[in-house]
């Protein structure tokens, strides 16, 4: 009977993380209207930007190596924020010389 439980545990930690990394993947809803604009950098870095009517409203950015990021204007007044459900890193100098 332990063999069962630990399989059966198993298998739902497999589907948690499943669930997880599905959320982590979703993109944001492209704005009503939005017309996209794409351009490279020189970089190799993949720059969308997502306009309604001469308003930047969201854009995406897609680095050469990692994973693409959105900034989002809210609420119309200029200010670009990541999605909400996203933490934050906090960088903390160790050493410098």
């Amino acid at each position: 009977m332990t063999c069962s439980t630990s399989t059966r545990i198993k298998s739902i930690a497999v589907v948690i993380m499943a669930a997880l990394l599905v959320a982590c993947a979703t993109s944001p809803a492209v704005p009503e209207g939005a017309e996209r604009q794409p351009r490279l950098e020189a970089n190799s870095d993949l720059v969308e930007e997502y306009r309604v009517g001469s308003l930047l409203r969201m854009v995406k950015i897609t680095p050469a190596r990692g994973v693409p990021y959105y900034l989002i204007d809210r609420n119309g007044d200029g200010r670009f924020e990541p999605p909400q459900d996203v933490i934050r890193p906090v960088y903390i100098q160790l050493y410098s010389w």
